[in-house]
């Protein structure tokens, strides 16, 4: 019994940096999971951010990228150069702050089409629709992502169309239709190995393991989950969302068969998988419920400073 109200507990925690930060595109999470209370600021805190100065991120590239967009502005440019900085900072944001995100990338948008910049706008496209998924709006954002992908092919840039068809397959797993998710993951896994792109195609793994898991293939979806850990860890410094995700999903294999002390260690080893996401999971968590944000100073004496100011 103490094991189970641990593990809840747990993948409390777990969804709420998962959703918050990873927009839920790694981590496939359980009925159960998304219907634990969530923890408070104080809890998530306490739990998360015992590190010294978890709660202070480093915002140096967002700030780069907004001088820079700044000076073109005042410079009165309007040439590929501003459409590559707006589609750029929309794709940084996305997880901070989804909003400003799809401003940038419509702005980005707009430009390109009238400069006739095809790469450009494609990058446009992605930042609005991984903005449009981060909020819920899988339709809206399946939309970018498919015109995005003829861009793609129209451009010949198979590596640009791996990462598009990766984007379309964690929409549909949202959406639950899983026979698609799965087609396009197939797409994305057979494009890896052609190109040898381990890491997109420890991606693709992870994405079949997670139809696999909603389908109760759990024997199935275990197997390719273990192959996506070995290369999430071989790859963790360059994408720990990746490392992370997977993690998750094996604890999830666990619970849902019952063995809580296997899951329990999984979904510990997810929370400690990089100081940075549960630092940005409690920026978000801030950003997102008024009064927080002091009742986080009041409680452990650190006030950070907002990123959202920004721009």
């Amino acid at each position: 019994m103490r094991d189970r109200i641990t593990l809840i507990a747990l993948l409390g925690i777990a969804v709420f940096v998962s959703n918050a930060f990873l927009g839920g595109a790694y981590g496939c999470l359980s009925v159960m999971a998304q219907s634990a209370i969530a923890p408070s600021a104080t809890q998530i805190y306490t739990t998360l951010g015992s590190q010294k100065n978890i709660l202070r991120p480093t915002m140096t590239a967002q700030d780069s990228l907004l001088s820079v967009l700044r000076r073109y502005e005042a410079e009165n440019r309007n040439d590929t150069n501003v459409v590559r900085v707006l589609c750029t900072l929309s794709n940084e944001l996305v997880a901070i702050n989804p909003m400003q995100a799809l401003e940038y990338g419509k702005r980005g948008k707009a430009l390109a089409e009238r400069l006739n910049d095809r790469r450009g706008l494609a990058g446009a496209l992605e930042g609005i629709g991984r903005a449009y998924r981060v909020q819920g709006q899988y339709g809206i954002s399946l939309e970018q992502f498919f015109s995005m992908l003829r861009i793609a092919e129209e451009l010949h840039d198979k590596h640009l169309q791996m990462r598009d068809l990766r984007r379309i397959s964690w929409n549909y797993v949202s959406l639950q239709n899983y026979v698609a998710a799965l087609q396009y993951a197939d797409r994305v896994l057979q494009m890896s190995k052609e190109l040898a792109d381990t890491l997109e195609e420890g991606i693709a793994l992870n994405t079949i393991g997670q139809v696999q898991m909603e389908q109760k293939q759990y024997d199935s979806a275990l197997e390719n989950f273990r192959v996506a850990l070995v290369i999430a860890q071989k790859y963790a410094a360059q994408d720990n969302n990746f490392l992370l995700g997977v993690t998750e999903n094996i604890a999830q294999i666990y619970s849902r068969r019952g063995d809580f002390s296997k899951a329990e260690s999984y979904f510990r080893a997810a929370l400690a998988a990089e100081e940075r996401l549960n630092r940005y999971a409690i920026i978000v968590f801030l950003n997102q419920m008024p009064g927080a944000r002091k009742e986080v100073c009041r409680s452990t004496n650190v006030c950070p400073k907002s990123p959202f100011a920004i721009g």
